[in-house]
């Protein structure tokens, strides 16, 4: 809490380095789950007013103050306990303040990322979610004809046709989203589900029933030879997996019961029936835990900072686990489409951004289309029209993700520039 206090305080630093970096170093820890309420009041009063918006100085490096402001904003804008109406309004007032410099690094995409991201806060109303474009709407109606559009008018209205990329249904137009079905925009940057871009998202209720189901699935491997290996997950036995699947229940639930992440697992039992009774306590914890609505606070390592979050993430992890263990034992049952889907979905929105976050994979450069033939969903993933698309079943797609299949597997079909839409596809998306 230290550092995110010397970081709101270094907003009123004279060199630009230093306030820069406060909103990039702040935004990492709000995100990691650390908040005061003072913070957001720091960066209100320095983002708009920031006068160096420069993406790159030549002999200073990077500076990017309008990128990770915008960064930091989205964050904010997403967190339970900041007004997500004055995150937007603070959005207008940057791109609306005079400036000299025209966005040339991607800061109109990073400043609509944040939009997305805070349009998504669960308590935001139908009227704030518009009500902050009515100042942009009164400048761009006094533009006269013929007269140079001021560039920070200019960064405006790239910034909104960004927005407007973010939120379509569909990079090909509705020809194509009729042919291939609902369709998740997940490029690379979101924090948050885009809710509502596709017909497969799932409620509350359901991913319940799904972590209920995967975790007596997983349970009901454990009576078979635990020393078994578990071929996607290093050197772990099955016992190890087991034990690793019952830890993280306990520090999910905690996530949610105690509002942080710093639970600190025990060892698991090494007599086979306490340990298999201990698996069984650690499912029904986490299970009573996530029993509530999702739009309750809680920490988690990703914005959006609810309950739903481990709702969601937690039924997956169970999903993928469950898979493993029944591999391990030769007997593999097949993964529900849909919750398959949301799976795609979350490599995207969460575990790819995340894991770019830390440089252990690369922002992409082009965009990539998946299609799964089962359900008839589509995930566009990467800026700007896709180049390539891959297609198989949504069980398909998710283990390709995480790690449990090869792309060059006979069961994935690809048009337009493979190699591209591999390189995309290339690096570790996931933990």
């Amino acid at each position: 809490m230290a550092l995110g206090d010397e970081m709101a305080r270094r907003f009123d630093d004279p060199q630009i380095e230093a306030r820069t970096f406060a909103a990039l170093v702040l935004d990492m820890i709000v995100s990691r789950g650390d908040f005061r309420h003072n913070w957001p009041d720091s960066f209100t009063r320095w983002y708009p007013a920031e006068p160096d918006l420069r993406g790159h100085d030549a002999r200073l490096g990077w500076l990017h103050a309008a990128a990770h402001g915008a960064d930091l904003l989205g964050t904010f804008g997403c967190h339970p306990q900041v007004d997500p109406a004055a995150m937007l309004d603070l959005a207008s007032a940057r791109l609306l303040t005079p400036a000299d410099y025209l966005f040339a690094q991607r800061e109109d995409e990073r400043l609509a990322d944040a939009i997305v991201r805070t349009l998504t806060h669960p308590q935001i109303t139908a009227e704030q979610s518009t009500h902050w474009m009515t100042p942009i709407d009164a400048v761009v109606h006094a533009l006269s004809p013929g007269v140079p559009t001021p560039p920070h008018v200019s960064n405006t209205l790239h910034t909104l046709r960004a927005l407007y990329g973010l939120t379509a249904l569909s990079a090909e137009g509705p020809a194509a989203a009729g042919q291939l079905g609902p369709v998740r925009r997940v490029g690379s940057g979101s924090r948050c589900q885009l809710a509502g871009l596709g017909s497969l998202a799932m409620d509350s209720k359901s991913l319940l029933q799904h972590l209920s189901n995967e975790l007596d699935a997983f349970r009901a491997c454990l009576a078979g030879d635990l020393s078994v290996p578990v071929e996607h997950c290093g050197e772990w036995t099955l016992r190890d997996l087991a034990e690793h699947l019952g830890s993280s229940n306990l520090w999910a639930a905690a996530a949610v019961t105690e509002q942080h992440g710093k639970h600190e697992a025990t060892s698991a039992p090494r007599d086979p029936d306490e340990f298999l009774r201990w698996f069984e306590e650690s499912s029904g914890t986490l299970l009573k835990a996530l029993d509530t609505d999702p739009s309750a606070s809680a920490w988690t390592f990703h914005p959006p900072h609810t309950v739903g979050f481990w709702q969601r993430r937690r039924a997956l992890e169970a999903l993928i686990h469950r898979w493993d263990a029944e591999n391990a034992l030769g007997s593999s049952r097949p993964l529900d489409p849909v919750l398959a889907g949301e799976g795609v979905a979350e490599v995207f929105d969460t575990m790819a951004p995340r894991q770019m976050a830390r440089g252990r994979a690369q922002h992409p450069q082009h965009a990539l289309r998946l299609h799964a033939t089962d359900t008839g969903t589509s995930w566009v993933y990467g800026p700007g029209a896709a180049v390539a698309t891959l297609t198989a079943t949504a069980e398909q797609l998710v283990l390709l993700l995480w790690g449990r299949m090869c792309s060059a597997d006979a069961a994935f079909g690809w048009t337009g520039d493979q190699e591209a839409g591999l390189r995309i596809l290339a690096g570790t998306l996931t933990p």
